[in-house]
């Protein structure tokens, strides 16, 4: 069976921008992953949650660069939250330790809520 695709949606909601990630964030994923990211960052954006809930499988390379680009919106003023991460990504992000990088939200709306107030993890 193959794998399936990565698909990203991005949507402007209140103050934020969400990036809803759905199917595997693998290796052949990637390319897709990294433009998406860029493309926020460049163009100026400050809060953005990483939608996670229709995310089945995201290895260590995706969260890798997750993890950087929260790193560059830190550097540039912004903040980076993830919401609805759950099974495989769930557990790839507690292996790798990044539940301790990322503020992790259980929905949408609590991300949402909680962005602006949030103090930011270095």
């Amino acid at each position: 069976m193959p794998a399936e695709s990565l698909n990203i949606d991005t949507v402007i909601r209140e103050d934020s921008v969400v990036i809803h990630l759905r199917g595997a964030a693998d290796t052949l994923g990637l390319n897709t992953l990294k433009a998406a990211l860029d493309h926020v960052r460049r163009n100026g954006i400050r809060r953005v949650v990483v939608e996670c809930s229709g995310l089945k499988y995201a290895n260590s390379s995706a969260l890798g660069h997750l993890a950087a680009f929260r790193r560059q919106m830190y550097v540039q003023g912004g903040r980076v939250v993830l919401a609805g991460v759950r099974g495989p990504v769930e557990q790839s992000l507690r292996l790798l330790r990044m539940d301790k990088v990322f503020r992790v939200y259980p929905d949408l709306d609590a991300a949402l809520e909680n962005i602006n107030r949030d103090t930011v993890i270095r």
